[in-house]
């Protein structure tokens, strides 16, 4: 999950150790990554380091997306006619993005990452030391849903499959495999697709697993991030009950695929956010996405 590169710098020879994290989900993704050091570690700091040359001869730049922005950010070319989601299959999105094609539902689930074209120069190095001899750079993806149609292009109609080929051929090139590796890949989905008509736990999981099948090869480990929930009685669908289940579900799915189980951790924090302060129904407290996020710190 990481790379390690000697790196000359004088006559010292120092031992750089490289990660990349890409977070995907909703709001709920969107907010940890905001309320918490996460976006300060993976975008602020690498891009004072990229000045620094502790990155190499790196080409860096700082992304960010609103909801009717994505195929423009990633630089994709729109299908030649928009496909809107089959009710069938379980496809977001559901609202906002049905009225507006190539919209997120999501109005706070702006993309927001730092991409690199060229790191180290294979035949030099950098001659400056990165911080603590480590260095990492990532973002977060909008990904609501587990499967939908927000981002379509000639080549593909999901999201999944299209930003899973974006991380592969612009993220994963030789040059960057080299030095880095693939990236760490955090995903969570459940909030959005229990809105979808009739859906049910069965149809969820050929979701999910759908989702990580296609981002599988573009990542070198993935972290499932369970649901959070609300004990209180409500109208919204999100029920503890619900949410129970159906985290129970993705673990088993996990469980039961021996080539996801090799490369993935379930994170479970539904018990936890049950006792913590809530921001809304769905949402937690600030301090709950701090913490949170101070816990995937502590691997980088």
């Amino acid at each position: 999950t990481n790379k390690e590169r000697m790196i000359g710098g004088g006559n010292v020879q120092h031992q750089i150790n490289s990660q990349r994290w890409l977070f995907f989900g909703d709001s709920t993704m969107k907010r940890l990554f905001d309320l918490s050091e996460l976006k300060k570690v993976l975008i602020e700091d690498p891009l004072k380091e990229v000045g620094r040359k502790c990155l190499g001869d790196a080409k860096c730049e700082e992304h960010a997306a609103d909801r009717c922005d994505l195929n423009i950010n990633f630089g994709l070319p729109f299908a030649e006619q928009w496909v809107p989601p089959d009710p069938n299959s379980f496809e977001g999105p559901k609202k906002y993005g049905v009225e507006h094609p190539y919209c997120t539902d999501c109005s706070g689930c702006q993309t927001h990452f730092m991409e690199c074209s060229y790191l180290f120069d294979p035949r030099g190095g950098s001659g400056s030391v990165c911080k603590n001899n480590k260095r990492r750079y990532g973002g977060y993806i909008t990904m609501e849903f587990a499967r939908d149609k927000e981002i379509q292009t000639p080549q593909f109609s999901t999201t999944q499959e299209n930003v899973g080929h974006y991380i592969s051929t612009i993220w994963n090139t030789p040059d960057l495999l080299g030095e880095w590796g693939k990236p760490i890949c955090v995903l969570g989905t459940g909030n959005h697709d229990i809105l979808l008509d009739a859906i049910t736990t069965k149809d969820f999981i050929q979701n999910v697993f759908f989702m990580l099948k296609t981002m599988q090869q573009s990542c070198s480990h993935m972290v499932w991030l369970g649901n959070t929930c609300n004990g209180r009685e409500s109208e919204y669908p999100q029920t503890m009950k619900q949410m129970k289940v159906w985290d129970r579900a993705v673990m088993e799915l996990i469980e039961s695929n021996p080539d996801l189980l090799n490369m993935m951790t379930y994170l479970d924090v539904l018990d936890a956010s049950l006792t913590f302060p809530h921001a809304d129904f769905i949402h937690m407290d600030d301090h709950w996405y701090n913490e949170l996020g101070k816990f995937f710190i502590s691997f980088m």
